[in-house]
């Protein structure tokens, strides 16, 4: 049951989130490359690495100062091997994450400034795959699974140029995010 409850959440939102977005008229449409680094637990077993992030923004008139987030990226983390430096045991871990995230920010300074600051939040979904090689003897080892995200985000943008900060919490797999994108106006 658990399980299911796991992968229904996920389909709930995004059909919400689909109905909502559908009512809203598309921003802009951007993409942009990521930073990423592993928190807690996860930053034992995962070093920094880099994605790409690909975002559409739909404008909506229910809130004032509220635009809708659609994004969907490839991340991938850099490997980390156990032992330590006078034993190195020749097994590391490499992990990737293909989020699929559905938000709202809400802009600051009003979303007709020039320059507009925001702070927000994402639900959705990611896609997680491990890999544990063994370099020596037994070769490869891999395993997916998805996981329901939660993020809290903030950022910039000034014309086209975003930047953005996010805090993914995902189960045991949280991390730091910095992105840099560019965004080109979309419709009317």
């Amino acid at each position: 049951m658990k399980k299911v409850t796991k992968m229904l959440i996920p389909f709930l939102f995004i059909a919400f989130a689909g109905n909502a977005q559908a009512q809203a008229k598309i921003n802009g449409i951007g993409g942009g490359i990521a930073m990423v680094m592993p928190t807690g637990d996860f930053s034992k077993l995962a070093d920094s690495g880099m994605g790409i992030i690909f975002t559409t923004t739909h404008d909506q008139d229910w809130v004032e100062n509220v635009e809708l987030t659609g994004s969907v990226g490839y991340v991938k983390f850099g490997e980390k091997s156990l032992g330590n430096d006078l034993q190195n045991l020749g097994v590391g871990f490499q992990f990737s994450l293909i989020p699929v995230m559905g938000g709202a920010r809400y802009y600051l300074n009003g979303k007709e400034a020039p320059s507009k600051v925001w702070i927000g939040g994402n639900m959705g979904f990611h896609f997680v795959s491990l890999k544990l090689g063994d370099t020596t003897t037994f070769g490869y080892y891999s395993e997916s699974e998805n996981e329901v995200a939660m993020a809290l985000a903030g950022g910039a943008v000034l014309g086209g140029i975003g930047v953005e900060a996010r805090i993914s919490f995902l189960g045991d797999f949280n991390y730091f995010l910095a992105s840099a994108s560019y965004s080109f106006p979309w419709g009317e």
